[in-house]
């Protein structure tokens, strides 16, 4: 015998009606939790308009060729797809504190990556061979030779596998 249960979300548990109010509490809370992401957008936005300009120049400072190549971007997407290239235009100089924002995060990240190479990058330039450094203190180590395993074969006992040795 099969027992099939249903469950309801409000309403009583005898199946009735429930509350006609039920569903919007569901459309209150998102209404809510919309208006705050978007209060939380318009602040940020608000503040990066009002540093996007030192953001732009401090970008231009560290790294001119991160704002070159994403002109080079925009330029190669216009002529590869006209429709997303005009649309990435657009939307770039419409979110300009946004993309302000993401071409300095990215000069700064080029320049991390260039301190963080720099190092390997000087040895190198010096003219050290880096197989030479520091192995100086290390004696070479004489190789063992294992003496030969000789397999006694079972006497008696003569089977197909024991023939594929001999």
């Amino acid at each position: 015998m099969t027992i099939f249960k249903e469950f309801q979300l409000g309403g009583d548990s005898q199946g009735g009606g429930g509350s006609p109010f039920g569903g919007i509490a569901g459309l209150i809370t998102l209404a809510v939790f919309m208006m705050v992401v978007f209060f939380l957008f318009k602040g940020l936005f608000w503040i990066l308009s009002l540093v996007a300009p030192v953001l732009l120049i401090t970008t231009l400072i560290l790294d001119y060729t991160v704002v070159t190549d994403f002109g080079k971007f925009l330029i190669k997407s216009l002529k590869d797809n006209p429709l997303f290239g005009i649309m990435a235009i657009v939307l770039s100089l419409a979110a300009y504190p946004f993309t302000t924002g993401f071409l300095f995060f990215r000069a700064m990240m080029r320049r991390v990556i260039m301190k963080v190479h720099q190092p390997e990058e000087e040895i190198f330039a010096a003219g050290e061979n880096v197989n030479d450094v520091g192995f100086s203190d290390y004696e070479e180590v004489e190789t063992l030779e294992l003496p030969e395993v000789k397999i006694k074969k079972a006497k008696g006992k003569n089977n197909d596998h024991d023939q594929m040795f001999d």
